[in-house]
């Protein structure tokens, strides 16, 4: 069982071309981990967290938002070389700067398993649903807001399969699908292949 308590702060200035940025990062954050049996662990973490950007021209960088974030993390091992995990997000943040305050509420689950082959090669798959809510419709949405997720259901599954050939030779495979917010699906494939000399 272990505990951590987080207190960050800074405050920034940016000068540019046409304008000038101050920037001020507030987070307040509290870490518990876990493990009863050996077999099963949980680590969950609550942030506080006020991000602002004042800037002297009008800019789409600027915010003041304040949000909450929970983060839940299961894991389950029933054997040494395989695990089995679940994570559960919660964020719920504001954004003031603009006149009519815009709300945000996210909700994301993960479900992810990883196997380490008896030879030198893990396998590791994971599937991700992530649901934005937003309060009122703005043009300007601060990537901060929404941690650069669009309004609406998004997906992610991952595949990255690493395993190493010979001891000069190492294999790496990986696959990400997405789609975000629209039922069409982005597909990235990556294959490498790796000698040491």
């Amino acid at each position: 069982l272990s505990l951590r308590l987080r207190f960050e702060q800074a405050r920034g200035f940016s000068q540019y071309a046409l304008a000038n940025e101050r920037s001020y990062r507030r987070e307040r954050s509290l870490r518990l981990r876990a493990q009863p049996v050996t077999e099963i662990g949980f680590q969950g973490d609550l942030a506080f967290t006020n991000d602002d950007v004042a800037s002297t021209t009008s800019s789409n960088r600027a915010r003041a938002i304040d949000a909450t974030t929970f983060t839940g993390d299961f894991s389950y091992r029933p054997q040494q070389r395989v695990e089995v995990g679940f994570v559960l997000s919660l964020k719920s943040a504001v954004n003031s700067y603009t006149a009519a305050p815009v709300e945000a509420s996210i909700a994301t689950q993960a479900l992810r398993s990883t196997v380490s082959f008896d030879g030198p090669g893990r396998l590791r798959l994971e599937i991700e649903r992530s649901e934005v809510k937003l309060t009122a419709t703005s043009d300007i949405i601060p990537y901060e807001l929404t941690d650069g997720k669009p309004e609406g259901q998004s997906w992610v599954i991952r595949f990255n399969l690493d395993y190493r050939i010979t001891s000069f030779l190492q294999a790496t495979t990986s696959y990400v699908g997405r789609t975000e917010g629209s039922p069409k699906l982005l597909n990235t494939i990556r294959a490498e292949v790796r000698a040491f000399f």
